[in-house]
């Protein structure tokens, strides 16, 4: 089981009538912690890069994210609480990928909880992730099932 904590602040490009950002981006550091069915475990870092693109019905307060990491992009969806508090829905699954220094993961996570803030122009991202997927490490692929954090801010 994987638990993917991520935690982004937020550049706006542009913004929506009230509350968040049309589209921004954000950077963070992301922390892997695997273990293989056979034992080993991988603990690694990676600098992230995302950019994200909010689409809100302020009427229905349903809200999808649009995140955008090396061209790939996933969207997130959810429910808008107030002007500055996007509440994830559970269950949704979003594709992993890291690379670098030898080793690359490839990932899937389904969303156990998360949110986006909004305060004083800073836009937050966290996830909780429940996600298994490949490792490839010296060129060795494993599976894997563990936790991803990332956090980021200005």
């Amino acid at each position: 089981m994987k638990l993917v904590f991520l935690f982004l602040v937020c550049t706006n490009w542009g913004s929506q009538p009230t509350g968040f950002p049309a589209a921004c981006a954000v950077k963070g550091v992301a922390k892997i912690h695997a273990t293989a069915q056979i034992g080993l475990s991988y603990d690694k870092d990676f600098d992230v890069g995302y950019e994200l693109q909010f689409h809100i019905d302020y009427a229905s307060r349903e809200a999808s994210i649009d995140v955008t990491h090396k061209g790939h992009s996933s969207t997130v969806k959810g429910t808008l609480q107030n002007d500055s508090l996007i509440n994830l829905t559970p269950g949704q699954t979003i594709p992993e990928s890291f690379d670098g220094q030898g080793f690359s993961a490839a990932l899937k996570g389904t969303v156990k909880g998360g949110y986006f803030s909004h305060y004083h122009g800073v836009v937050q991202m966290r996830l909780n992730l429940d996600a298994a997927g490949t490792i490839t490490a010296a060129g060795v692929p494993i599976a894997v099932q563990g936790t991803v954090s990332t956090n980021a801010h200005e």
